[in-house]
């Protein structure tokens, strides 16, 4: 028997940080909302949680929105279809999208192996890095150094990366006095 694998578009709006959780040593996440559903067309989903955003806020004294999630088309698109409704009316609103840290130190640990003496580089690095020198340095570490992962799991892994460079780059905005900063 055969099975496809459903995808369950699953959105969580949420205001901000909670104070650090003693116990589990994470933040907890302030005024949870969850919209989502099997089959649920992106736009529905769209529709839902824009209509949530504007009953429940005010979005003239909303200056920023990030979007994070896995990289995934669907929530990419989630993203523009959001920012192509709110510029209309709210043109100094900001939406950003953003590789969750999860992934991206997943999928960079599984590259180079662990190891956190480039770990910390690529880190540090991430800003300035482009597409091909991310390449360079992610096939000299996979020439030069032992195998854990096929060659083909490799590349994968590193297009997934180069797909959502961006992504991860908006990881490093910071918020300081309301302007962003890299």
């Amino acid at each position: 028997v055969q099975t496809k694998n459903i995808i369950n578009k699953l959105v969580l709006v949420h205001t901000n940080h909670k104070d650090l959780h003693l116990r589990l040593k994470r933040k907890s996440l302030a005024n949870k909302r969850y919209f989502g559903g099997i089959h649920m067309p992106v736009s529905d989903l769209v529709d839902n949680v824009l209509h949530y955003i504007s009953s429940t806020y005010n979005l003239n004294k909303i200056k920023y929105i990030f979007i994070s999630g896995d990289g995934a088309r669907w929530i990419k698109s989630f993203g523009n279809e959001l920012i192509d409704i709110l510029y209309k009316n709210h043109p100094n609103l900001k939406i950003i999208q953003v590789l969750d840290k999860f992934y991206c130190n997943k999928y960079l640990s599984s590259i180079f192996n662990h190891q956190s003496d480039i770990l910390s580089y690529i880190n540090d690095e991430i800003l300035s890095l482009t597409k091909e020198r991310f390449t360079n340095i992610s096939n000299a570490f996979f020439a030069f150094c032992e195998k854990n992962i096929s060659e083909v799991a490799f590349d994968d892994k590193v297009e997934y990366i180069i797909n959502n460079l961006e992504l991860i780059k908006n990881q490093k905005l910071v918020l300081i006095d309301d302007s962003i900063v890299r």
